[in-house]
């Protein structure tokens, strides 16, 4: 039996508003204070047609106060009448987490989970639902999800309890929150130049996603030239966020020489660098895979991808041929190594108390890190868990080629760092799987004065180490 406490007759309950302290944000709580029958299957609801909600986010916070049948209560959305509408709660007195969808005054469980609240607390209650993707979450850590397409259309919000469960609720100022905005596809289209597709039953949101194959330049595999088709065609996907207003994910096609130019880009415009490695062997020319992310406006994470586009464009005009490359300029380094180990070891080993590798001129300083394996062993340095620079050449022309271990939230600190200072990223990738903490690799290499160099991979280091101060 659904019932709506506010159209004619007796209502089934009593609700009031009233000042609550204690609430989170310390103001007014909507609370049902009595009901007014016996049933133990009567839904007492509180209902809001002036709200309107069907795509997005939003939190109730809710205390259970009182019941002997039930408490506990939740929230219901997409709702068109008192027999119609979504409802996810939760019940102390079961310690379970519930999805529902009422039609016709039947409810249909969607999902459930088991999960310890206690009464006379204060608990948070997200709902996300996105097309027919419906994802519920108690208290930020436990979760209920469902695909379902009973209730498509948009309807009002409101607050449920069952039985005689008397709770309080603190509701949104604004019911469906930040992702409630559909993505702007146009602005997306109009900024990088390409049309784009949306997919609607992506997990978690739409999403809309551009191309380009890339055509330029043919491409050769073992001899056989390639087609775009095959994993040479680049992308950007767009959906909405759930901490920002939008979130990024991409592949982008670059050969060798446009690679530093690109993730300058990217950079410049706010977006991150998450992997540089092949795809393929015996390619010609080499070609490489630039895969990006990024949160914040659509708009702006558009015009961070049209940026690298640029940039890559710009690499081709000045030199069609990217066989005709033969590396990153400058001057040659010599062949006859004289680099002085004292010099460097002054930049990386400050304290004087430990010492780089020095080796026929040329010159290694390595920094090892700890990580516990999958199978319940430590390893470190000596098992390939360290960074490292080895320097050859001479001291006022040299080339520096490294290793670099991070850490999750260092790897874009320190890609900034290395290309400020003019070094260049050649490889972002893993050498293991299931260690603890995850560590990701990058390879680098640079030219110029062997001290300036240092300084530069040195301030890489350091931006690590802020990241793991915090």
């Amino acid at each position: 039996m659904a019932c709506r406490d506010d159209r004619g007759g007796v209502p089934l309950a009593t609700w009031a508003k009233r000042e609550d302290k204690i609430a989170p944000g310390g103001g007014e709580v909507i609370a049902l204070t009595a009901t007014n029958h016996s049933s133990g299957s009567a839904f007492n609801l509180y209902l809001s047609d002036a709200r309107r909600f069907k795509d997005g986010t939003f939190t109730v916070h809710f205390r259970a106060d009182a019941g002997r049948d039930d408490q506990g209560g939740g929230t219901a959305w997409r709702v068109q009448d008192a027999d119609n509408y979504y409802v996810c709660r939760a019940n102390p007195l079961e310690d379970n987490f519930r999805l529902y969808v009422v039609k016709d005054g039947s409810r249909k469980q969607l999902a459930s989970v088991d999960a310890k609240h206690s009464t006379g607390m204060w608990h948070s209650l997200e709902v996300s639902h996105i097309g027919d993707r419906i994802s519920c979450t108690l208290d930020g850590h436990t979760s209920v999800e469902a695909t379902d397409a009973t209730i498509a259309g948009e309807g009002g919000v409101g607050l449920w309890t069952k039985a005689d469960a008397r709770t309080s609720f603190v509701t949104p100022t604004a019911w469906g929150g930040q992702a409630a905005a559909a993505l702007d596809t146009a602005a997306i289209e109009a900024i990088t130049g390409l049309k784009g597709t949306m997919f609607d039953q992506e997990p978690g949101a739409p999403v809309f996603k551009v191309t380009q194959p890339r055509t330029d330049v043919p491409i050769t595999v073992e001899g056989r030239k390639m087609e775009p088709f095959m994993g040479f065609t680049s992308w950007a996907a767009f959906r909405l966020g759930d901490k920002a207003p939008a979130m990024l994910a991409g592949d982008l096609v670059v050969f060798q020489d446009e690679v530093a130019p690109v993730m300058d880009a990217f950079f410049a415009h706010g977006c991150t660098v998450t992997a540089l490695h092949n795809h393929f062997l015996y390619d010609e020319p080499r070609v490489y895979f630039m895969h990006f992310g990024g949160e914040g406006k659509a708009e702006d994470l558009a015009k961070g991808f049209k940026a690298a586009l640029d940039a890559r464009r710009a690499v081709r005009a000045a030199n069609p041929d990217p066989k005709a490359v033969a590396g990153f300029g400058g001057p040659e380094i010599p062949t006859a190594n004289a680099i002085t180990a004292a010099k460097l070891d002054a930049v990386f080993f400050a304290d004087g108390k430990t010492k780089g590798a020095a080796k026929d001129g040329m010159y290694k300083a390595t920094i090892g890190r700890t990580v516990a394996t999958s199978w319940g062993c430590e390893i470190g340095k000596e098992m390939g868990v360290n960074t490292w620079a080895g320097f050859c050449g001479t001291d006022d022309s040299a080339a520096v080629a490294g290793d670099f271990v991070t850490f999750p939230g260092e790897l874009q600190p320190v890609l900034g760092a290395l290309r400020k200072a003019g070094i260049n990223v050649v490889t972002i990738h893993n050498h293991m799987e299931g260690e603890t903490p995850a560590s990701i690799f990058l390879h680098y290499w640079g030219k110029g004065r062997a001290e300036e160099l240092a300084r530069g991979v040195k301030s890489a280091l350091h931006a690590q180490a802020a990241v793991a101060k915090k």
